[in-house]
């Protein structure tokens, strides 16, 4: 059986990017239950931000007993490379642009640009009923702090809501504070992890597994 308290110790005071397994990701979820439910919040609804914070938003909303909704945020560069991807001219055009120094520094500065979020593709029209409510937002990470900025934004912007924010990791790298006031409420630690849900973690399949089991699914 997993002692909690031993992996949450782990990933709160370590400096190194580990692989967290599906039953670390749970454990440390039941932690922020437990945090959340001790800082008198007396939250009425947990926000999970897909595709990061499926696992955790689902832990939480069981352990305290209080619906769940999802909502999801896209960066620009994703939606681009979902276009490009699914044009094969484009990505020939593209590919041969970055590769010509003439070119190259408008394609970087094109990639930058494409880095922002797109508000379109925040899925803001779920919400617009969430009114004078608790809301827990639950995130896996904050780098920068951008993502759970424009989230806080959209449930801020109608009337009466109070924002609880929780998440894993805060990284170190950026303030997220002077970038775009963002401090979590809770949080375990300050490195971000190689997550079950990563691309690179060799937990994937257990992780896509779990969600199968408990009726979710990525979006």
């Amino acid at each position: 059986m997993l002692d909690r308290i031993t992996i949450v110790e782990q990933y709160a005071q370590t400096e190194d990017k580990m692989f967290m397994t599906i039953d670390q990701a749970v454990e440390l979820s039941h932690e922020l239950a437990i945090r959340i439910s001790e800082c008198g919040a007396q939250p009425e609804l947990v926000v999970g931000i897909a595709n990061g914070a499926l696992l955790m938003a689902k832990v939480i909303s069981d352990d305290l007993n209080i619906p769940l909704q999802t909502i999801k945020v896209k960066r620009k560069a994703t939606i681009v490379k979902e276009w490009i991807v699914k044009l094969p001219v484009l990505l020939k055009m593209f590919s041969i642009c970055y590769r010509l120094p003439l070119l190259n520094k408008p394609m970087v500065w094109l990639i930058d640009r494409c880095k922002t979020l797109d508000t379109e593709a925040c899925n803001e029209e779920r919400c617009p009923h969430i009114k004078k409510k608790n809301i827990i937002i639950v995130d896996d990470a904050i780098e920068t702090g951008q993502t759970l900025a424009m989230v806080c934004q959209i449930f801020n912007h109608n009337e009466g809501n109070i924002i609880t924010t929780a998440v894993i990791s805060w990284s170190k790298k950026y303030d997220s504070n002077a970038l775009y006031g963002v401090v979590p409420d809770i949080y375990i630690g300050r490195r971000i992890q190689h997550f079950p849900w990563s691309g690179n973690s060799p937990y994937l399949q257990d992780y896509l597994n779990w969600l199968a089991a408990n009726d979710l699914k990525i979006e």
